[in-house]
């Protein structure tokens, strides 16, 4: 996936996301079985989006609106710290 685009609803099943995504929209998008490892998703909007199974290693959330419509507190590395 190019990282410079929104993707609401995006298919990303299986799918290595390493980049950045700062402030992106990815509300409702598949991210299951991901490989998210090293991404940036600072600020991004994952607001409905499907996480099950998603590798995360060194991965940033902070400031992100994670899928349960709550942000995710500055430092959250590779969960979401509310």
């Amino acid at each position: 996936m190019n990282a410079g685009l929104n993707c609401p609803g995006c298919d990303l099943k299986h799918e290595t996301l390493g980049g950045t995504y700062t402030g992106k929209d990815l509300r409702n998008a598949d991210l299951t079985s991901a490989n998210l490892t090293g991404a940036n998703f600072q600020n991004a909007n994952l607001n409905g989006a499907t996480l099950t199974d998603a590798t995360y290693s060194n991965t940033d959330f902070s400031g992100a609106i994670w899928f349960d419509g709550t942000t995710c507190d500055a430092g959250s590395i590779d969960a979401c710290n509310h």
